[in-house]
């Protein structure tokens, strides 16, 4: 499996694309630390597309961790090329304990975004809530 750290995610040409494609082993790639749909998602699409384009998408399993806080529009649309999307949202408390714990994220957008990830029907999208415990 690679694992992409986003921050250090330049893509220049297909370089990065055809470096991670050769290392993509048992069929996944990782996005993982911080935020991934906050961090260059421009460049996640174009890194999608290129896999799109070249006729690799149909064997790759896209696995994010994500705090559900931001929709990845840039990729939606590619999403329903790939052999399947991991999506685990980590949710850290319902309501107030939420927002407290999540600060500055809202409850309501991030029910919203659990919606419309539900609503894509994408067959390839598994979408997995992740509850997380705290002593607050």
């Amino acid at each position: 499996m690679v694992t992409a750290g986003l921050p250090c995610l330049p893509l220049e040409g297909t370089n990065l694309a055809t470096h991670l494609l050769d290392d993509v082993v048992d069929g996944a790639v990782e996005f993982i630390g911080g935020e991934p749909f906050m961090m260059a998602s421009v460049e996640q699409a174009e890194l999608f597309q290129w896999y799109v384009d070249t006729g690799h998408c149909g064997h790759i399993k896209i696995k994010y961790n994500t705090n559900g806080t931001r929709l990845p529009v840039e990729q939606l649309e590619l999403w329903r090329h790939f052999k399947e999307i991991e999506l685990n949202v980590s949710m850290d408390g319902v309501g107030n304990k939420f927002e407290y714990l999540r600060f500055p994220a809202n409850w309501q957008e991030f029910k919203h975004n659990l919606d419309y990830y539900r609503n894509l029907k994408l067959p390839n999208l598994k979408l997995t809530i992740m509850h997380t415990l705290s002593v607050f």
